[in-house]
């Protein structure tokens, strides 16, 4: 039997890889694409995240800075409910 579809807070349907996102921010309050690769193999969670606040979902980026392997200034996105979820 199919699960039941989650409607996001516009009313639009959302796909299952959205509300595996979804359901693993509201898991573990926020996640990084390095989190999102591992356990979702969800590639591009940016575009994830950008559909799913154009379904309405207030998500916020939080910039994580950081050196990478080869010593470099890098920074990456962790992606949080805003204050209106």
């Amino acid at each position: 039997m199919a699960k039941e579809r989650r409607i996001a807070p516009n009313g639009l349907t959302l796909t299952p890889k959205e509300d595996r996102v979804i359901t693993y921010m509201e898991d573990h309050g926020s996640i990084t694409p390095a989190e999102a690769e591992k356990h979702l193999h969800d590639h591009r969670l940016a575009a994830s995240i950008h559909t799913l606040r154009h379904k309405g979902y207030d998500i916020d980026t939080i910039r994580v800075d950081m050196v990478n392997a080869y010593g470099e200034d890098t920074w990456f996105g962790r992606y949080v409910f805003g204050k209106g979820e």
